[in-house]
Order: C-alpha cells, then sequence, then structure tokens
C-alpha cells in the first residue's frame, strides 16, 4: 500500500486531510532515513570485516587464533596455561 498523493494545490486550502497526508509521509521518510543510516553503518562494518579477512585467514592458517575460551592466543600444536590446566584435571 501507497501513501496518499500530495497535490500542490492542496496545500493553499490547507484542511486537515493534507495534514495527515503530509504527517504519514513525512513519518515515511523519517523511517526511510533511519534505514538507510542502518544500511551505510551495516556497509562500513562489512568492508571493515571484508579488510580484515585476509589477516585473520593468515592467522588461522598459521594456527594463531584467539581461543573462543580464553580469549588468548594460542599456537596449534601448543596449549595456554587453562587448557594445559584444564587437560590436567581430566
Amino acid at each position: 500500500m501507497g501513501l496518499p498523493a500530495l497535490e500542490f494545490s492542496d496545500c493553499y486550502l490547507d484542511s486537515p486531510q493534507f495534514r495527515e497526508r503530509l504527517k504519514s509521509h513525512e513519518l515515511e521518510l523519517d523511517k526511510t532515513n533511519k534505514f538507510i543510516k542502518e544500511l551505510i553503518k551495516d556497509g562500513k562494518a562489512l568492508i571493515q570485516a571484508l579488510k580484515l579477512a585476509p589477516i585473520s585467514s593468515s592467522l588461522w592458517a598459521r594456527g594463531r587464533v584467539p581461543t573462543p575460551w580464553t580469549g588468548r592466543q594460542s599456537i596449534a600444536g601448543q596449549h595456554t596455561n587453562n587448557q594445559a590446566h584444564t587437560h590436567s584435571h581430566t
């Protein structure tokens, strides 16, 4: 469903119906503006992620990635202190 048309000639009459149509257009413009701002924000985040992707994949390939349970980096084949401690109690 589209917005009701705004007729230039109706603005001279300044009727309550014209004001309601104008208000609905203003609300739709506000929604569109917020959507565009979110889209720009998401686009910038995507571009930043794409810039970091080669670095992340390079670290991953070398086995140097932050571990999800410690937030610390581990090197493939080696355990962090927390990992070694956890494995010694099991």
